[in-house]
């Protein structure tokens, strides 16, 4: 019995080992297994103001959209604790043309807090297949439009310091996600929170190629790169090249679209996808034919994408190097030994998006560089201002020994930095590290002459953040993509000298009877012709062209023959009777002068003119009223808005509601500024004069045009006041506004709202970190606060001369429609750049455009409160004497009071004058 109850013991106690190692088991594999993948949709969304889901019109479910300035939650539970990377499976709404810009929070907090938000791009494809060609045989570009494939993005570092998705941390439990919407209207499908898995080298992907015994594919696939089926960005469009007869289609004489990219294609995250058909499954290589000639000793660098993934961590650095002529490659090692790639049979897509590569740390070292390089200088301006004392002691190492540390870590930086790029980028373009490099020793050895370095000091450091954004940018022209077995040999091979010289030849002969000043001319089947001149760009007028050919001609049946011409052409035609019937984008001016002399149609006579004078703001005709009649429709409008750094602000402990009078502006904002020696921008330019004029109840002009204001109490107090701004109060007179306001130097300044687009294209290290305003104000009686400011408008003409007025009138009510200008702006930003971005006067056109929901409401605020300046005839003066006046005041310190009637009276002898000369009551 005993022996029994030992054995059952024994056995009891085996089970419960048993069991327990089984228990433990389980749970030491359930703590190494892979969290899931988190899918948040429609079904776990908390709707809310701006946020709402549509279940019409979608054949994968619910969708979720989320208007610009809204916030959508998604409640969810993490099983497991892990590593996230975020994925979007989104469409574009085809009411807007912009990309979406989210910011993604957990729990309340904001993720990824460094970058302001993460952008996903709006897609875009050609508007169909069919190639159009004008009477001259030229080509004629695809319209873009907005693709309606669902489209799946990462989550990114939009600046491209990171090459990898960007990730986020979750513990296990209840969590809220939410995003919101700083720029466009996003419908989304769902949010996918995907485990972080590393993407696998080349070694291990070859190494799967003999364990599955894949064989050698036989397809031999060329994809013209001109005909990529989607695109990230719209300016990537098909471009014409003749610089060798090996891109193909090739035209010595015709411009055919035959290449993609260039300058256009140059941004971290722009991508460009092609759709392709395998019939054999197989190992395939991958070869481009490409140009890399902006990029001078210098390389761009490509990811490659096939469905949707980076295959091996190689493909995630494609090196172009330069070379000023075309040439061919094989995406290979360094043997020269070709990738190869497993593709099954069926359709594929590939995808090449503009990365960064190895230089991507290097980069974003760069960035931190230069934003402790500028606080270093600003730290320094502290103590010595901007213009220091070359021959004063001040001191520094005792009164800002932390700088000089700074300064002997940035050295080292440096020169890391540097070593960097001359090891992973291949280039030898440091010369602006060397100068920096050399400017710190210097200032290091000897203190002293840090007074006499400063100023290059700051120079030399904006150049660095220009040298910064020319290393992230990776121009690349691309003619073909080979797809093909790897036995193949290269499949394009470069002409030599003899074919050169024949393509050239023809060329040149072709040049003695081209017209390429011919603007797309197409056949048109109608009686109706009106002649537009306009005196922009090239690429502005192929873009006309094309609205006119696709849109106006066909609704109206009125052909136009558009003509680039210079500036300086209509006064001679208006002379000589050769005229055009319409002319665009004439200056503010430029209207009335012509109408004095009566070379322009009074607009205001021709039936259907005031139904559309709603398209503008209230103001927007006035430049071009005279004497009752209206003599130009308004293009495009500018104004002034002011510009500030949060950041530094924030630094200086100034509040951005100080920045809403001028008052608080000088007695807050000011001194903390001086006091940090850092400065206030606003320019010496008559529209500045005119702000403070409009805001203290003024007006240019009295007696219906007939007197200048110059001499009026208000107008001597507003120049007065403008005066004090530069002699009391230590403004400069002249500046650099996107140097400065970019080094931080100047973190508030009144500019022209077109400076937001060289702003955020040309200063990326700053993105976030700066806002607009409407510029400053003065309160009211009422408490109101008046912040009134000029605008500056170009206009659209009628010549007297034009035999059909109608036909005319019909084109710039065409041209001012909101459908028009947006659809042209949005156009002009794709193929020139978003540094182009068209500031239209048609209200709805300057909504329309991709500004964040914050931007277009302080610009709304501030296009509510505009004033136009009235034109009159001898008015060209008022702007001469404005700035005799200011520089006598401002320069000399003349007396305001006797300088502005001296004023007065010369503008209102040259008003009188003309007034006389054309018989004016």
């Amino acid at each position: 019995m005993q022996n029994t109850h030992f054995k059952r013991i024994i056995a009891l106690l085996l089970i419960s080992l048993f069991a327990s190692n089984l228990l433990f088991g389980v749970k030491a594999e359930t703590k190494n297994q892979q969290p899931d993948t988190i899918v948040l949709t429609a079904e776990s969304c908390q709707t809310s103001k701006g946020v709402k889901i549509n279940n019409e019109d979608f054949e994968a479910g619910s969708v979720i959209e989320v208007e610009a300035g809204a916030r959508a939650d998604f409640a969810f539970s993490a099983e497991r604790s892990g590593t996230y990377i975020i994925r979007l499976t989104y469409s574009n709404s085809d009411t807007e043309n912009t990309d979406i810009s989210l910011q993604f929070l957990l729990d309340g907090k904001q993720l990824f807090s460094d970058m302001p938000s993460i952008d996903f791009p709006t897609i875009w494809e050609d508007s169909g297949n069919n190639k159009k060609y004008d009477e001259s045989g030229n080509q004629i570009r695809n319209k873009q439009k907005i693709a309606t494939n669902k489209n799946k993005e990462y989550a990114f570092d939009p600046s491209g310091k990171q090459s990898n998705p960007l990730e986020l941390v979750l513990t296990d439990g209840d969590h809220l996600f939410s995003l919101f919407s700083e720029i466009g209207k996003a419908c989304i499908e769902k949010i996918e929170l995907i485990p972080k898995q590393e993407t696998p080298d080349y070694n291990e992907v070859k190494a799967t190629y003999s364990k599955e015994n894949i064989t050698n594919g036989k397809n031999e696939i060329i994809i013209e790169a001109e005909e990529g089926s989607l695109r990230s960005d719209r300016s990537m469009q098909a471009i014409s090249d003749k610089t060798s007869p090996t891109v193909t289609p090739s035209d010595e004489v015709k411009s055919l679209y035959n290449a993609v990219g260039g300058t256009q294609w140059k941004l971290a995250g722009q991508w460009i996808e092609w759709a392709f058909d395998v019939k054999n499954d197989g190992l395939y290589k991958i070869g481009f034919h490409f140009k890399q000639s902006e990029k001078t000793g210098d390389i761009s660098i490509r990811e490659i994408w096939l469905d949707g993934e980076v295959p091996f961590s190689e493909a995630d650095s494609v090196r172009f190097e330069y070379g000023s002529m075309w040439q061919f490659k094989y995406f290979d090692d360094e043997n020269n030994t070709p990738y190869l790639f497993h593709l099954s049979e069926g359709k594929h897509t590939i995808r090449l998006k503009v990365g960064l590569g190895e230089t991507a740390k290097s980069i974003a070292d760069a960035m931190k560089i230069l934003e402790q390089l500028n606080s270093v200088y600003r730290r320094i301006v502290v103590i010595t201002g901007t213009s220091p004392d070359i021959y004063r002691d001040y001191q520094l190492p005792k009164l800002i020994p932390d700088v000089f540390s700074d300064m002997k870590t940035l050295h080292g930086n440096l020169e890391t930095l540097k070593k960097e790029f001359a090891v992973k980028n291949g280039g030898s373009q440091t010369a602006t590290i060397n100068r920096l490099i050399l400017q710190l020793e210097q200032m290091l050895e000897d203190d002293d002459k840090v007074a006499t370095l400063l100023s290059s000091f700051q120079e030399n450091i904006s150049a660095f953040g220009t040298w910064i954004n020319g290393r992230s940018e990776q121009p690349l022209t691309l003619d073909k993509i080979v797809i093909c077995p790897p036995e193949t040999e290269d499949k394009v091979s470069e002409t030599g000298f003899f074919g050169l010289a024949k393509h050239y030849i023809v060329q040149f002969l072709a040049s003695f009877v081209t017209d390429y000043n011919a603007i797309g001319v197409v056949n048109t089947d109608t009686n109706k012709n009106i002649k537009v001149w306009m005196a922009l760009g090239r690429d502005q007028s192929l873009i006309l062209k094309s609205l006119i050919n696709d849109d106006f001609t066909p609704q109206s049946g009125i052909a136009v023959n558009l003509q680039l011409v210079s500036a300086t052409a209509l006064l001679p035609s208006i002379v000589a009777n050769t005229a055009p019937d319409v002319y665009m984008g004439m200056s503010q001016a430029e209207p009335v002068n012509l109408a004095l002399r009566g070379a322009l149609v009074n607009l205001k006579k021709i039936d259907g003119f005031d139904k559309i004078t709603g398209r503008f703001y209230s103001e927007a005709l006035v430049p071009f009223e005279f004497n009752g009649g209206v003599y130009a429709m308004p293009d495009t409008m500018s104004f002034p808005m002011m510009f500030y750094r949060k950041d530094i602000l924030k630094e200086i402990g100034v509040s951005i509601s100080s920045l809403t009078t001028w008052d608080s502006v000088l007695k807050n904002v000011l001194p903390e500024l001086q006091v940090n020696s850092l400065s206030f921008g606003i320019p010496t330019e008559f529209n500045s004069f005119l702000t403070f004029l409009y805001q203290k109840g003024g007006n240019v002009y009295k007696n219906e045009g007939k007197q200048s204001t110059f001499d009026s109490a208000v107008a001597v107090d507003s120049m007065e006041f403008l005066a004090k701004l530069y002699t009391q109060y230590g403004l400069p007179l002249t500046y650099s506004f996107p140097n400065r306001f970019r080094s931080g130097e100047m973190p508030v300044a009144v500019a022209d709202y077109l400076q937001y687009n060289q702003l955020a294209v040309f200063a990326p290290e700053i993105k976030g970190l700066w806002g607009m305003l409407p510029v400053p104000g003065i309160k009211k009686q009422d408490g109101k606060i008046d912040r009134s400011t000029a605008a500056t408008m170009t206009g659209s003409v009628i010549l007297a001369g034009s035999k059909d007025v109608k036909s005319a009138f019909e084109y710039l009510k065409w041209w001012t429609s909101a459908e028009v200008q947006t659809a042209y702006g949005s156009e002009l930003e794709s193929v020139v750049g978003a540094a182009a971005r068209y500031n239209s006067a048609n209200m709805e056109a300057v909504y329309s455009t991709g500004w964040t929901s914050d931007t277009k409401q302080q610009l709304s605020a501030q296009i509510a409160q505009l004033s136009a300046i009235p034109e009159v005839p001898g008015g060209y003066l008022t702007t001469r004497y404005y700035s005799f006046a200011f520089r006598d005041i401002a320069y000399n310190g003349d007396r305001v009071r006797d300088t502005m009637v001296d004023a007065a009276e010369k503008i209102n002898a040259e008003i009188l004058h003309k007034r006389e000369e054309y018989d004016l009551d």
